[in-house]
Order: C-alpha cells, then sequence, then structure tokens
C-alpha cells in the first residue's frame, strides 16, 4: 500500500517576512512537500527560496512572473493558474505524492491535538476526494512578528482551505481559492469533522462548534498593528487592486470580537511551547535570518508611510479609510494627509480628508471630556 504523501501548494508575493516561520510550520506537522509559485514579489522573497531550497530538500520555489504576459482578463485569475502549474510539477516531478494542499502563506493548518502528522491526519478518514478545513481568522497580534499561536483569540469562519487526493485527478473540474469540486458519486468531500458535505449546500456549510472539528485553519489576516499597513500596501495577488482591498476595520472588529479560544479548542500547552522553541532553532539554523531581520525592521509603519507617493495614498484614500479606521494606525495616518498639499485635487477628495481630519478631532475631544 502506498504511503500518504502531503505536497503543500502556495503562491506568494513579496513574503520574505513570513516565509521562513510558514515553511518551519509545513514540514513540523510532517509535509513531505512544499511548493511555492512566486509572482511580482518585489521583496528579496526568491533569494530566500533560494536559500531554503538549499537547506530543506522539501522545499522548491517556481517563478510565475510569465503570467502577466496573458491577457488582462486572464491575469486576474493568477492564483487559481499559478496552482494549477503547481499541480503539474507535483504530478510530473513527484508522482510519490499522494495528496495537494493549497494554503497561503498566512495559513497554518493545525490538528486540535496539536501533534498529529498531516499523513496521519488524512489516513485516518480513509478515501476521499477532497477535505476541507475552516479558517479560525485573528485580528491583531499584541506585538509585532509574533510566532503563529501566541494570540489565542479568533473567529471562527465559513472560508475554508482545502486538501485534495491526487487519485482523483480525472475527475478534477474545478480549482478553487477555498475548495474543489469533483465530478462523480465516489469522490467524497469531507470537511473537518471528517463529515461528508456538499459544496452547494448553505446549511451544511454553516459552521459547527469549535469542538466538533479535528483540525482548522489558522489565518492570520491582519497580524499586528505595526504589519498591517505593509499588508494593505502589497496588493492582491491579482492585480486588480494596488493595494489590498480585502482587509477592513469592520472585518478586522470581527476578528477581534471573535468567540473562539484557541487554548479551550487545543488545550495543548505544552506541544504549543515546543512548537515555538522548534521555530526559535528553525530560524537560527537558517540563513534566512538575517534578511528576515533586516525586512522586518523596513517594512514597520512608521518607516512605510512616509515613502509611500501622494498620489497612490489619494487614489486609494478611500480604501484606506475604510481599513485603518477604529485602529490605531487611523490618526497618523490621517494627520499625514494634513501635510499634503492638495490644490491640485479635486474638491471632493479634499473635503473627505478634511472630514477624516474632523473626526479624529472630535473623537479626541470626548475623550478629553470623559
Amino acid at each position: 500500500m502506498q504511503r500518504t504523501k502531503i505536497g503543500i501548494v502556495a503562491v506568494a508575493k513579496d513574503e520574505s517576512r513570513y516565509l521562513t516561520e510558514w515553511v518551519h510550520h509545513y514540514l513540523y506537522f510532517g509535509a513531505d512537500k512544499i511548493l511555492v509559485a512566486f509572482n511580482r514579489s518585489t521583496d528579496p522573497s526568491e533569494n530566500m527560496a533560494a536559500i531554503l531550497e538549499g537547506e530543506q530538500p522539501q522545499f522548491e520555489a517556481v517563478n510565475v512572473d510569465s503570467f502577466d504576459k496573458i491577457d488582462g482578463q486572464n491575469r486576474k485569475d493568477l492564483q487559481r493558474l499559478a496552482y494549477a502549474v503547481c499541480l503539474d510539477v507535483i504530478r510530473k516531478k513527484h508522482p510519490d505524492i499522494t495528496h495537494a494542499f493549497f494554503v497561503d502563506i498566512d495559513e497554518f493548518w493545525f490538528p486540535r491535538d496539536f501533534k498529529t502528522k498531516l499523513n496521519d491526519f488524512v489516513d485516518r478518514f480513509g478515501d476521499f476526494a477532497s477535505m476541507s478545513f475552516n479558517w479560525v481568522a485573528q485580528g491583531f497580534d499584541d506585538k509585532a512578528y509574533s510566532p503563529p499561536f501566541s494570540n489565542r483569540h479568533g473567529d471562527l469562519s465559513t472560508n475554508k482551505k482545502t486538501i485534495i487526493a491526487l487519485k482523483y485527478w480525472s475527475k478534477l473540474t474545478r480549482i478553487g481559492f477555498h475548495d474543489c469540486a469533483f465530478s462523480g458519486p465516489d469522490c467524497a468531500t469531507l470537511d473537518g469533522r471528517g463529515e461528508r458535505i456538499d459544496l452547494e449546500s448553505i446549511e451544511e456549510r454553516a459552521v459547527k462548534a469549535p469542538e466538533q472539528y479535528h483540525a482548522l485553519i489558522l489565518h492570520r489576516m491582519f497580524r499586528s498593528a505595526e504589519e498591517y499597513f505593509s499588508i494593505l500596501l502589497r496588493g492582491r495577488l491579482s492585480g486588480a487592486a494596488e493595494m489590498n482591498n480585502g482587509r477592513t476595520a469592520q472585518r478586522l472588529n470581527a476578528m477581534q470580537n471573535g468567540k473562539f479560544d484557541l487554548h479551550q479548542y487545543c488545550d495543548q500547552t505544552d506541544e504549543i511551547s515546543k512548537y515555538h522553541k522548534s521555530l526559535d532553532a528553525f530560524f537560527s539554523a537558517s540563513q534566512t535570518i538575517e534578511t528576515i531581520h533586516k525586512q522586518r525592521e523596513s517594512q514597520t509603519f512608521w518607516k512605510l508611510l512616509p515613502t509611500v507617493r501622494k498620489e497612490i495614498l489619494i487614489r486609494n484614500f478611500e480604501l484606506l479609510v475604510s481599513a485603518l479606521k477604529g485602529t490605531v494606525l487611523f490618526e497618523p495616518f490621517a494627520r499625514h494627509f494634513a501635510s499634503f498639499d492638495l490644490s491640485d485635487q479635486p474638491i471632493e477628495t479634499k473635503q473627505q480628508i478634511l472630514n477624516a481630519l474632523h473626526e479624529i478631532e472630535q473623537d479626541n475631544s470626548s475623550l478629553g471630556q470623559d
């Protein structure tokens, strides 16, 4: 009987600060192959990937910058195109890989006991075509660049990420951001409880009680306040927007007030401590650590804000207000706008900025009265 082997598939852009800790995570949980497709990176991500390829034989990088040469409409589907390319690489170069798991660099699969390896977990549920794991989406960490699982709070989400069995390759009909579709009644789709579900059924996709799930995905959407602004500036893989329009203060607030508690779900503080010690050792042994420190130091809110061109900030003003309002970054962001010469801007734009500043002044006044 063929041994179950798991290949991790991801697409990355400007992830130099986070790539090493993410690679450690999936190696820690037993991944047999980690394949990352890089596109449009302007930071040292690909240099770090080359180092990691030398240090970790399971890790492999692919460059997909050529996707930018295809027509604009198809280019918006870059992530799924990259997934398809990575699947072909796995099937042709690594035929021993039995399952492919699609995740992002800010997504961390973990089992409830925090020690079961991916292949052992998959074996537990027998024959299936795909298995999807719900997100636990997190708000701000207390400290910048905190390690994964140091923030215990989040919001259990209906969004999922999916692992597929490559034996059903011929019946795969759709590769999605969050799930995959197969044809045929023998192609079982399971959720994180190990229960068969219908992807078209809203009721079956609804979030269940956390304790029913055997594994989940930690989604570090916002990281810390210091890191948040740089996440916005990276834009999206599709290239459809200059800034990441998938992050808003409204979503952040929902994550911050989420009822999920990692320590209640996964009462394994010793295992998490062991994981953090392993991460520290992994960092210390890697030649990527110097680049990580430099990148983390240069990508703070206070250093980035003055470097962003005025016209980019003005073009994305509404998006930035939506993303930053209610966070500790909103006041310094708005005051930065107050230093601009806006004489060349439309009246509507100037009025928006004045309104934002006026709102801050009113908020500060009411705090002073309290």
